[in-house]
């Protein structure tokens, strides 16, 4: 008897699990490629992810919400998103693209009050279909975002960068760098020497004051220059005498990728991202 014979067998008719689909929760729909869905509130963590550009979100703006969410929750909240049929290997296709503060106050009210999964609460979320939204057509998930938010100012930290965004595609097009860059995982954070695109999308965005008058093509260039000058480096060169961390040096040797060798590190992420525009100096 096969595994998967032994699980059919195992669950009787009425215990058979349903697999999540998107359309069932559909309550309205605008046109063919926007529709609007009720989900729970584990729905939302379990099957939603952000955008991979989205600014990284504020501690202080999440609290103030989810002090709101504790006091009183009549109405729901309406969140915006892309459902990105191209994504493979995840379930998570849902995109939060406005609306990441609110789901992580969702998540620390689950975290905190909801042990016992009862909670029974929903949100509106406005889906837009869009495949390749943090590929090729990432420029349109960008005036999607425009457009939601086209009634209000953005703070410089709100509004994603297109140029970071363009940068970010293409360092995961580069032969050189590529083999580092995580890009569909479910978690938004990669193991060393892996770094993963969202990760790499909040310390550009941090430092763009470095690189804001180069082109793509140079900034480009001295990350490779760098990764290259990295992998000259003894393990004691990169981490001192503490053997710790040899299995992540040794993975960056076989990737041939140094450019996340991990906050123990001499020379973490941030801290040759100063470089960038001054390969020279770097030592």
């Amino acid at each position: 008897m096969s595994y998967n014979d032994s699980v059919e067998e195992y669950l009787s008719a009425d215990e058979e699990i349903d697999n999540f689909n998107i359309f069932d929760k559909c309550i309205t729909y605008h046109n063919k490629k926007t529709i609007m869905v009720e989900l729970t509130f584990r729905e939302l963590l379990n099957y939603s992810d952000s955008w991979s550009y989205n600014r990284k979100i504020i501690d202080e703006k999440t609290i103030e919400l989810y002090n709101t969410l504790c006091e009183n929750y009549d109405i729901p909240w309406t969140l915006h998103a892309i459902y990105d049929t191209s994504i493979c290997n995840s379930i998570k296709k849902i995109l939060i693209l406005d609306g990441q503060h609110r789901k992580k106050a969702i998540e620390y009210f689950i975290q905190y009050h909801d042990a016992e999964m009862i909670c029974d609460k929903k949100v509106w979320v406005w889906l837009y279909i869009l495949e390749n939204s943090e590929t090729t057509n990432s420029s349109i998930a960008l005036n999607l975002f425009k457009k939601i938010n086209n009634n209000r100012q953005f703070e410089e930290d709100e509004l994603p960068n297109m140029f970071v965004i363009d940068l970010i595609q293409n360092i995961c097009k580069s032969k050189t760098l590529k083999c580092g860059i995580k890009t569909n995982d479910a978690n938004s954070t990669s193991h060393a020497p892996y770094i993963h695109k969202k990760e790499l999308n909040a310390v550009l965005n941090e430092n763009v004051m470095l690189f804001q008058n180069m082109t793509h093509e140079d900034i480009l260039n001295n990350m490779i220059i760098i990764n290259h000058k990295l992998s000259m480096k003894t393990y004691e060169q990169l981490y001192g005498k503490n053997k710790l961390h040899l299995k992540r040096f040794e993975r960056a040797i076989a990737l041939k990728f140094y450019l996340n060798l991990g906050k123990f590190s001499k020379y973490p992420i941030t801290n040759w991202i100063k470089y960038i525009n001054n390969v020279q100096e770097m030592p």
